[in-house]
Formats: structure tokens, C-alpha cells, sequence
């Protein structure tokens, strides 16, 4: 179950914000892809957390893309990180 859908600002396309399991909110493409590297689980109050797969961990659960990656103006929203 995904959080908080609405519409992409750069591409229009449907998303939807998932909680990091550091607390951060992630964008995520609407539909499950097994290339996806992320899966929800656990809870964090009553939304379900987005766990990344780690190279060669292995899972059955529904596998998402960050929208970052699939969005065609997804640079102009990453958060650049201190050199």
C-alpha cells in the first residue's frame, strides 16, 4: 500500500511519497516493477516503510521504483548532497 498519491510537478505522471526507514520522504512510481529496488515494510504509525534492497537480496514482495529515476525531470528535484 502506497501513501499519499497525487501527481508528479515535473512529469505529471501518478506517484506516490513513502517514508524511509531513515524517516525521509522518498517519491515512488505507482506501479509495482520487478526492477524496482524497493519494497514496503514494517509500519511507521500506520504507513509502511521503504526498505532498498540491497545488492542480491532476494524478496517476493511487490517491487517499486523510485520516481526519480523514471521521471524525465527528475534532477530538478533531488536534493544535492554536501561535498
Amino acid at each position: 500500500m502506497l501513501v499519499a498519491e497525487r501527481e508528479c510537478r515535473g512529469c505529471g505522471a501518478e506517484i506516490a511519497f513513502a517514508r524511509t526507514e531513515r524517516g525521509h520522504w522518498i517519491p515512488l512510481d505507482v506501479a509495482p516493477d520487478p526492477e524496482g529496488t524497493i519494497v514496503l515494510r514494517g509500519q511507521h504509525g500506520l504507513d509502511p516503510l521503504a526498505h532498498v534492497l540491497r545488492a542480491g537480496e532476494e524478496t517476493t514482495e511487490p517491487r517499486y521504483r523510485t520516481h526519480y529515476a523514471t521521471c524525465p525531470a527528475g534532477e530538478r528535484f533531488r536534493r544535492r548532497r554536501a561535498a
